[in-house]
C-alpha cells in the first residue's frame, strides 16, 4: 500500500487527473462540434425551406459548394449571411405577390368580376386568411399574377376605348337634337371618362385627387360667373366643403359636379337677365344725357 505524499502516489493523482482532464476535454470538443453539425444542418435545412418557397429546388447545399477543408466553425459562418439573404429574398418576393393580388383586386373592382376566382385560378393560397403564413410565392405563382394583371389591363383597355366611343356618339346625339344640359348631366359620370386616364380609373370610379381637380375648377369657374354679375355663389358647394364631402365618401363627386354645373348654367341665366336690364339702363341714361346735351347745346344757340 501507498504512503500518502510519497513521490509515487503524487504522480499517480496526477495522471488520473491529466486523464480525466483529457476525457473532459474530448467530450468538450465532440459536444462542441455535435453543436456545430447541428447548427449548421439547422441553417441549411432553413436555406432549404426559403429557397423552396421562392420555387427554386434545383439548389446544392452551400458547404457542399465550399471549401472542403473549412472548418465547422467556418462553414457555419459561410452559412449564416447566406440565411440573412435568402429572408430578404423571401421578404421581397412576398411584398411583390401581395402587390400583384392587390392589382388584380382593383383591376377586378373596375371590371366587375370575380376576385377569388381570378386569383384561385393561379393559386389557391393566394384567396387565403393567413397571408404571410399561406400565400405562395414561388417564381410561377408571381408570373402567374403577372399575366393576369396584363390580361385585366387588356381587357380595362378595350372597355374603357368601348365606352368613349358610345361618348362620343352620344355628344353627337346630343348636339343634333340640341339636348338640354340638365337632361345631359344624368350621364355626366360617363362623360368624364373621355378625358380620363386608364390609371385614374379606379376600382370606385375615378381616383379621389382627379376628381377633387375637376370639382375646384368648376367652383373656380362658377365663383368668377358670380363675381362679374355680383352675384352671391352657393355655400354649399365652396372648395373646403366640397373637399371634406368627397373626402368622407358622404357625397359622391359625380353628382357634386353635376350641381356646380347647374349652379353655372343659373348664374349665367342670371347674368344674362341682369344683362338685358343694365342695357336698357345703359340705353336710357345715354338717351337722358343725349337729351340734356340738345337742351344745352339749343340754349347756347339762341
Amino acid at each position: 500500500m501507498l504512503a500518502i505524499g510519497s513521490p509515487i502516489t503524487s504522480i499517480h493523482i496526477n495522471t488520473t487527473c491529466t486523464a480525466l482532464l483529457r476525457e473532459l476535454e474530448v467530450d468538450e470538443a465532440a459536444n462542441t462540434k455535435a453543436r456545430f453539425h447541428q447548427s449548421l444542418a439547422a441553417k441549411e435545412a432553413e436555406i432549404a425551406t426559403l429557397v423552396a418557397a421562392l420555387g427554386e429546388h434545383d439548389i446544392n447545399s452551400p458547404t457542399n459548394t465550399g471549401k472542403r477543408s473549412a472548418s465547422l466553425k467556418e462553414k457555419l459562418a459561410s452559412v449564416t449571411p447566406l440565411v440573412e439573404e435568402e429572408k430578404r429574398r423571401k421578404s421581397d418576393r412576398l411584398q411583390k405577390v401581395l402587390q400583384c393580388v392587390n392589382d388584380v383586386h382593383s383591376l377586378c373592382g373596375v371590371l366587375r368580376l370575380d376576385f377569388g376566382q381570378t386569383v384561385d385560378d393561379v393559386h389557391p393560397s393566394l384567396h387565403g386568411t393567413q397571408v404571410e403564413q399561406s400565400t405562395n410565392i414561388s417564381n410561377s405563382t408571381l408570373e402567374g399574377l403577372e399575366k393576369t394583371i396584363l390580361k385585366l389591363k387588356t381587357e380595362r383597355k378595350a372597355r374603357i376605348q368601348k365606352l368613349k366611343d358610345i361618348v362620343a356618339n352620344l355628344f353627337e346625339l346630343w348636339n343634333l337634337m340640341d339636348t338640354s344640359k340638365e337632361e345631359r348631366n344624368s350621364f355626366l359620370r360617363f362623360t368624364y371618362i373621355g378625358a380620363t386616364s386608364e390609371s385614374e380609373i379606379t376600382e370606385r370610379g375615378f381616383s379621389r385627387s382627379r376628381m377633387k381637380e375637376r370639382v375646384f375648377k368648376k367652383r373656380s369657374e362658377l365663383e368668377e360667373i358670380c363675381r362679374l354679375t355680383h352675384i352671391e355663389p352657393d355655400t354649399s358647394t365652396a372648395a373646403e366643403k366640397a373637399s371634406a364631402l368627397i373626402d368622407s365618401g358622404l357625397v359622391d363627386p359625380c353628382e357634386l359636379l353635376a350641381n356646380i354645373e347647374a349652379q353655372i348654367a343659373k348664374a349665367k341665366d342670371e347674368a344674362l337677365s341682369r344683362r338685358e336690364v343694365t342695357d336698357r339702363i345703359d340705353k336710357w341714361l345715354f338717351a337722358c344725357e343725349e337729351e340734356n346735351w340738345l337742351d344745352e347745346y339749343s340754349q347756347v344757340s339762341q
